[in-house]
């Protein structure tokens, strides 16, 4: 189904019916914002990756009302696939969007994936493997490639037994993680009066109250230059974050560490790489 651009998305939540399928499902969905650079590339992807297997995956790509060609990008390479739907209206922010996607997934998981972002090959029937035979309900952790595109240099974080993601951890790859769509919809949702941190703040919740398993396959590369890797937002990322670990109930001997540490990462990113980074641009136009 196609919605038109300017159209409400309440009118798809509305009688929605789960995916037609006897196995676990899965729900991708990317937010856009005048994103024509990348969308591209992203939609590819996910699409090269689902062949195969929509009658267990649906996309939803959900623009905030781009004046970009985003949407005619996304029209033109979806060409009447009836598992992808895209919607384009405004929206209250990267959060409210998420949200938006939450109330309109069919699918058992939800995998959020930026519109920058670009999956890695066989990414899905990795993802469709271990949710259909894990416990449901349980949240699957993956590793990511972060790719710095100015420079080319990249990192794959890696998640194993020994590398868990661990509670009031300031690093949060939201791209790698697979939520139960019921799990998110108990924490809460995504807090709207965030600005960058509320997939932070749902993950902290759910490090308390529910399970996680992690995987060393790495099924995302993750592209620098989005809001949350942003110098810019350096300082808001560390607030909020800040903000949501001293609202916690541990005691504030726990919560003083990690505190600590979300400041020196705050000073390292905001002053001490721009400098580094520059620096190594000097040396390479040498």
């Amino acid at each position: 189904m196609f919605i038109e651009q300017g159209e409400s998305w309440n009118h798809v939540r509305t009688g929605k019916q789960p995916l037609a399928s006897t196995s676990m499902t899965l729900t991708i969905v990317t937010i856009c914002l005048n994103s024509e650079a990348t969308v591209e590339r992203c939609i590819t992807s996910v699409m090269r990756n689902c062949e195969g297997w929509t009658d267990r995956v649906e996309y939803l790509i959900l623009d905030g009302d781009s004046s970009d060609r985003t949407v005619d990008i996304a029209n033109t390479l979806r060409d009447g696939e009836s598992y992808i739907q895209i919607i384009s209206e405004k929206d209250e922010g990267i959060y409210d969007a998420y949200n938006k996607g939450v109330e309109m997934a069919r699918g058992d998981y939800i995998w959020f994936v930026n519109s920058d972002d670009e999956l890695r090959d066989k990414a899905v029937e990795t993802v469709l493997h271990y949710i259909e035979n894990e416990p449901s309900g349980v949240i699957q952790c993956f590793s990511v490639r972060r790719i710095d595109p100015d420079s080319g240099r990249s990192r794959i974080h890696l998640r194993t037994k020994d590398s868990k993601i661990r509670r009031f951890s300031p690093v949060c790859h939201t791209p790698g993680i697979i939520f139960p769509v019921l799990a998110v919809k108990e924490l809460g949702l995504f807090d709207t009066s965030l600005r960058v941190c509320s997939d932070f703040k749902l993950l902290q919740a759910a490090l308390i109250s529910r399970q996680f398993s992690d995987h060393e396959e790495c099924i995302i590369d993750m592209y620098l230059g989005g809001v949350s890797s942003n110098s810019k937002f350096e300082y808001v990322k560390a607030i909020e974050q800040i903000r949501i670990i001293s609202a916690a109930p541990e005691s504030a001997a726990k919560k003083a560490v990690p505190i600590a540490r979300i400041c020196i990462k705050y000073l390292r990113n905001r002053f001490l790489n721009p400098v580094l980074i520059k620096l190594r641009k000097t040396a390479s136009a040498q």
